[in-house]
């Protein structure tokens, strides 16, 4: 299943935009909001919005990120997603779920 959906799901833009390929960021943009009023100034403020989180990332981390970063002293986007997935995974431990799904 994720074989033949990677060839039909688009790139992040996201991803793209930090690749310098903004033109395809704002292709699939265009194609997400496509049919939407006013969709070129919504498409446009997504891309400059995007613009200026890069930016930021670049300037407060220009370290390159290590395991300490991400395990110690996580930025608080990265300390939630990191609550949740092993908070989801120490659950799943706890309750015994596994077990009774191979069951």
């Amino acid at each position: 299943l994720i074989v033949i959906s990677k060839g039909i799901m688009p790139e992040s833009p996201r991803w793209l935009m930090q690749r310098d390929r903004r033109e395809e960021a704002v292709e699939i943009f265009s194609k997400m909001y496509e049919g939407v009023e006013d969709s070129e100034a919504l498409v446009s403020e997504m891309i400059e919005e995007i613009n200026r989180s890069i930016e930021e990332e670049r300037a407060n981390y220009t370290k390159r990120p290590s395991w300490r970063m991400v395990l110690l002293t996580p930025p608080p986007y990265l300390q939630r997603m990191l609550i949740v997935g092993v908070g989801v995974a120490f659950m799943q431990q706890v309750t015994g779920i596994d077990g009774v799904q191979y069951y």
